[in-house]
Order: structure tokens, then C-alpha cells, then sequence
């Protein structure tokens, strides 16, 4: 197993959410889908693909939940980057309709998009290209300064 708590900051909190617990490490198998995780509460638990494209997420021996296979599949992609691409992280996410997915996935991608928003629109941190954030239009100029323009 690949044992990296630092790198898997984006997995430890999806599956903190999806668990209502916090997850401190992420154990990833290197032959598999499966992989395990420690909680706060020191129960082990492991994530494994269902029948239907989704995922199971097991604490003990208690099926907890379920989270939908588009978001589980993106949240390991960008989870497995070592630096995470934010700007094309956050067109992807803002993208999933939550209408479809499980309330706990709704609290997830919430809870990012608010997160991902907040630096977006930070004056200090530099985007690589236009996009929209919320109400907003954010892009750079060629010389690297930063413009936010409120849509309202």
C-alpha cells in the first residue's frame, strides 16, 4: 500500500464528508480500485468500486455510503496530481449537476466550490486563463495582472 497523507489533502476531505468523520490517511493499493483509510475515531475503512460505476465507502464493517462514480472519478484524478490544477478542477465540478447527485455529495461539492471560488478570486493568486467564478469574470492581463469583473 502507498501510504501519503499530504498528498491526498482533496480524498481525505471528500471522504471526511462523505463519512461524517475525519479521515487522517489514505492507504491506496497499487494493484487495485480499493483503498483504505484510518479515521480520527481510529476505525479503519475501506472505499471499493459497486456494480454500478459508484463507489461504496465501508467504515468497519457498516456500508456508510455510496458516492456517485463521476464525482468519486474526479476527486481521485485531481487528487492524484501532484499539484493540483485548480482552474480546470474547479470548470469540472462547477459543471456536476447536484440536483442528481446524494446529499452528502451535495455538501461536498458546496463546501468546494465555495473553497475553490474564494482563492479564484484572491487578487494574489495567479489564474492561466479566463474563466467564470460565481457571479464573477476573472482573467489576466499579458503582463500577469489579475481582473475581476462583477456580472451582477
Amino acid at each position: 500500500m502507498n501510504e501519503n497523507p499530504e498528498k491526498d489533502n482533496l480524498l481525505n476531505s471528500a471522504l471526511s464528508v462523505f463519512i461524517d468523520d475525519y479521515v487522517y490517511q489514505v492507504n491506496k493499493s497499487e494493484y487495485g480500485e480499493e483503498m483504505a483509510f484510518v479515521t480520527a475515531m481510529g476505525q479503519e475503512g475501506f472505499v471499493e468500486p459497486s456494480w454500478n460505476g459508484n463507489y461504496n465507502i465501508w467504515v468497519q464493517e457498516e456500508l456508510v455510503y455510496e458516492v456517485e462514480g463521476e464525482l468519486f472519478d474526479l476527486i481521485k484524478a485531481y487528487s492524484n496530481k501532484g499539484k493540483m490544477q485548480i482552474v480546470n478542477f474547479y470548470e469540472k465540478i462547477s459543471k456536476m449537476n447536484p440536483k442528481y447527485l446524494k446529499e452528502r455529495s451535495q455538501a461536498f461539492i458546496t463546501i468546494m466550490l465555495y473553497q475553490l471560488e474564494k482563492i479564484l478570486l484572491h487578487p494574489d493568486i495567479p489564474i492561466e486563463k479566463s474563466l467564470r467564478v460565481g457571479t464573477h469574470e476573472v482573467f489576466s492581463s499579458k503582463s500577469g495582472d489579475k481582473f475581476i469583473i462583477n456580472l451582477n
